[in-house]
């Protein structure tokens, strides 16, 4: 945020859940002088994150400790370009330039990057949310997990008897 307020200066930043870090990141926001623009919405429904996902631009959860991930395919699903880490359980669905953005973990410079390309490509920007709105429907809805499960389940029973 701090390096890319001077470029876009309508830039917003939405913080959506509680934890451990909570109180640091707000100390953080600060003495970075960009508090007013760092919004720390605490802990929400899950109706109104999905809400807030919609709304949103961009969808940017650079963790570097994420097995699957669910959270990327719900905002993917809203039709938001994502960002997420490589080396994690995300690069199953989120294909870098395609359906979403990966970046290095634990590296800020390759987050701003980020960030930055999808806020100054707008058009690019919609068109990776749009192909990851698709590839989440088409492969992740509940149906599709249903009939997943399913199989497996019918390729076990058919070993076992």
């Amino acid at each position: 945020m701090a390096l890319l307020i001077d470029k876009y200066s309508d830039l917003k930043y939405q913080i959506i859940g509680d934890g451990p870090e909570k109180n640091r990141l707000k100390e953080l926001s600060i003495n970075l002088g960009i508090n007013d623009r760092v919004e720390f919405l605490g802990r929400l429904a899950h109706k109104e994150v999905i809400k807030y996902m919609a709304k949103a631009d961009i969808f940017s959860l650079p963790s570097w400790n994420e097995g699957f991930g669910v959270v990327y395919i719900e905002a993917m699903s809203q039709g938001r370009p994502v960002i997420g880490c490589k080396g994690e359980g995300i690069e199953d669905f989120v294909e870098d330039g395609k359906t979403g953005i990966l970046v290095k973990p634990k590296n800020v410079d390759s987050l701003v990057k980020a960030i930055d390309y999808l806020l100054g490509n707008t058009d690019e920007a919609q068109a990776i949310g749009e192909r990851a709105q698709r590839f989440i429907l088409k492969n992740y809805t509940w149906e599709k997990n249903a009939e997943k499960t399913i199989k497996v389940y019918k390729e076990v029973l058919k070993n076992v008897c």
